[in-house]
């Protein structure tokens, strides 16, 4: 049963509205990630919504996604995390964890990763162009580590702690490390998805 833990909750404030429930052509940013994270290989995707999201909450069961709330986004990513993890049964195999801000990834680049993590190596994350991008793929042991940072703490820290156990997975996706966080990646993101789907109904 692999878990897929997606961070959904944030306001965004530079883009002017929350990314959710963001219409991308037809299927909001939260539909996207959720339908190309179970076409990869997640059994579960717990999404991770604003307290009182009602768009968000709409649009996770659309998707089949595990609604899960968080009363105070504002603590951070971390957070969400935390509250995504501690939502349900511990991970019993390797987890994916994602964000909303990219939502372009696909089947394919989640896929590689599942298949790709085996010891020595804990933690899977795909690299594009010299990059670090999303999603990342961890042992089950790891929820640990993220459940004892501080909700101030980044998550980003547990990544970097130990380079030896990080497996680098080569991918072409440009878009698992370009996120959406303003009017111009909004711009570019359906620029893209007009060319992806050309035929789609808007």
């Amino acid at each position: 049963m692999t878990l897929a833990i997606l961070l959904a909750a944030g306001r965004g404030s530079r883009l002017g509205t929350p990314k959710a429930a963001l219409d991308l052509r037809g299927r909001t940013a939260l539909e996207r990630c959720v339908a190309a994270l179970r076409a990869g290989g997640a059994n579960e995707v717990r999404a991770v919504l604003a307290a009182g999201d009602a768009s968000g909450l709409a649009a996770a069961g659309r998707s089949g996604a595990v609604p899960v709330f968080n009363r105070d986004p504002a603590r951070g990513q971390t957070s969400s995390l935390k509250a995504g993890l501690a939502s349900g049964p511990a991970p019993v195999e390797p987890w994916l964890l994602h964000t909303v801000d990219y939502p372009l990834l696909l089947a394919e680049d989640v896929a590689a990763l599942l298949a790709a993590l085996a010891p020595p190596h804990a933690i899977a994350v795909p690299v594009v162009g010299g990059r670090r991008g999303h999603p990342v793929l961890f042992l089950p042991e790891l929820a640990n580590e993220f459940l004892a940072l501080d909700d101030h703490e980044p998550a980003h820290g547990v990544v970097r702690r130990d380079p030896s156990r990080v497996l680098g997975v080569e991918r072409s996706n440009p878009w698992l490390v370009a996120d959406l966080d303003t009017p111009a990646d909004l711009a570019a993101v359906l620029a893209e998805l007009a060319r992806r789907e050309p035929n789609a109904a808007l």
